[in-house]
């Protein structure tokens, strides 16, 4: 069965628009400092009952690494950021799992694929780990649904060399959870992480559709420029 995919621009998050909206920074003064993003929109409606979230949110995907890959090339790479969600206690069996364990399926869907190592982040007594996953052919579909599941994680392309780094993790894992009135977030802050990654020619894929919902959609997240590149191409 043919999945009908359609697909909305956006081009700037901080208004009112048809993909998602960012509000802005109440902690930043300088409203320059704040970078233009917009979104390229693919989304997929449930037009027949035989069909499931994750048929919908794939064809998205695909779509969306399509719209890359023809534009960008070999140079920009898709990697899925894959997080631990919930802190957890800092026990022997946590710290003998770290992350790759706890992911068994993504790591045995593609076994040659690049991985990063499991970066730990410490606050108190508990830990969470972080890292990432090379996106190839074969694991898109899988991708853009944990990518859809998993509050946790999300799907950047990059062209940097360094960014399966410790350094680079980390500063992605920052970026993702912020703090918001002293507590750390468990799910990933979309416009926090667009405000540091975009500007750098990194784009963000943001799967949503859950539970009952009739439609998935993929948000491809970047600067103005850089879509308008996209979509010319």
């Amino acid at each position: 069965m043919t999945i009908e995919v359609s697909v909305l621009d956006s081009p700037d998050l901080f208004t009112d628009n048809r993909s998602l909206l960012f509000h802005r920074p109440k902690t930043v003064q300088d409203s320059t400092a704040i970078p233009q993003l917009g979104a390229v929109t693919f989304i997929s409606e449930k037009s027949d009952a035989s069909l499931k979230l994750t048929d919908l949110a794939a064809a998205c995907g695909k779509k969306a690494f399509s719209l890359i890959r023809a534009y960008c090339g070999e140079p920009y790479k898709g990697w899925l950021f894959v997080a631990d969600g919930p802190w957890r206690e800092a026990t022997r069996v946590v710290l003998h799992q770290r992350l790759w364990k706890n992911h068994r399926n993504l790591i045995e869907a593609i076994p040659s694929g690049t991985r990063s190592d499991e970066i730990e982040i410490k606050c108190g007594t508990t830990v969470r780990y972080a890292g990432l996953l090379e996106i190839t052919d074969g694991l898109i579909d899988m991708a853009t649904n944990a990518a859809r599941t998993c509050p946790s994680f999300a799907i950047i392309f990059s062209r940097r060399n360094d960014i399966t780094l410790a350094s680079s993790i980390g500063q992605i894992f920052c970026h993702s959870f912020p703090k918001e009135d002293g507590l750390k977030r468990t799910s990933v802050d979309w416009m926090s992480l667009a405000i540091a990654l975009c500007p750098e020619g990194d784009l963000l894929l943001r799967v949503t559709g859950l539970f009952d919902d009739h439609e998935a959609a993929v948000d491809l997240i970047g600067t103005p420029k850089d879509l308008l590149a996209l979509r010319c191409h």
